[in-house]
C-alpha cells in the first residue's frame, strides 16, 4: 500500500495520526528534507505553495516514486 502524503505551510499535529497517511510542511522540507526519502506516495495533496526545492523534488518524482500531485 502507498501512502498519502499531505503538505502544509506549518506542521501541524492537532490532526490524530493516520495509518498511512504522512503529513509533511515546507519547514520540516528546509529541516530535513531527507525525511521523505523510502516512500513510495500514491497521491500527494499540496495544501500551500510549496517552497521551491520540495515542488521539484515533487515533479522529479512524479511516475517514479509519486503517482498523482493534487493542489488544493
Amino acid at each position: 500500500m502507498k501512502t498519502k502524503l499531505i503538505i502544509t505551510d506549518d506542521v501541524d499535529y492537532s490532526e490524530p495520526e493516520e495509518s498511512g497517511i504522512l503529513r509533511f510542511s515546507n519547514i520540516q522540507w528546509w529541516v530535513n528534507s531527507s525525511k521523505l526519502e523510502g516512500y513510495e506516495f500514491g497521491d500527494v495533496e499540496v495544501q500551500c505553495v510549496p517552497v521551491d526545492s520540495l515542488r521539484e523534488w515533487l515533479h522529479m518524482h512524479l511516475g517514479i516514486r509519486i503517482e498523482r500531485i493534487i493542489y488544493v
